[in-house]
């Protein structure tokens, strides 16, 4: 894995534990993340994201108010949303299949389950970084293609990435 200079990437988390948000300050700190804001309100998280615009959202699934889904909903459908395309990191005490299927369906980059470590957390910040994603709007989702591989698309499948690779032509 590389090493990077995170001293540019502005972060914002959300985190309803006092303990994790003081856990946060020290490792973005040691990870040497440029400015970051660490509350612990889903509402004030959409709030502050849409006037700081944050390069990195690091969600918790549980906040003090909202849930972190809806906190993604926000970011990536709201009209008012100033980066749609930021990148999501959620994290969670619930890493069941079905929970991280749900945490993908909502449009995040990666899913960090807790308890965490520096080290996974600077590797999903590495993987948001190394491998970016096309984005995908359709019907009920917007985020990061969900796609991991290139595995071949079921016969009948129609394969969006390719319209998506393509250039719009000029209007005449």
């Amino acid at each position: 894995m590389r090493k990077y200079d995170l001293s540019n990437v502005s972060v914002l988390v959300v985190d309803k534990s006092d303990a994790m948000r003081a856990l946060f300050r020290q490792l973005l700190k040691e990870l040497n993340l440029g400015t970051t804001m660490i509350i612990p309100s889903g509402k004030d998280t959409v709030e502050h994201f849409n006037q700081d615009t944050p390069d990195l959202l690091i969600v918790d699934w549980v906040t003090s108010d909202i849930s972190g889904l809806e906190v993604i909903r926000h970011v990536r459908t709201d009209e008012e949303s100033q980066n749609q395309y930021a990148a999501i990191i959620m994290m969670s005490g619930l890493s069941s299949y079905d929970s991280i299927i749900k945490a993908r369906d909502s449009g995040i980059h990666e899913f960090l389950a807790k308890p965490l470590s520096p080290k996974t957390l600077y590797e999903k910040v590495c993987h948001v970084i190394e491998h970016p994603r096309n984005f995908v709007r359709c019907d009920g989702y917007f985020g990061p293609d969900r796609r991991r591989s290139n595995r071949p698309l079921k016969q009948g499948v129609e394969d969006r990435r390719k319209k998506e690779a393509e250039p719009e032509k000029p209007a005449k």
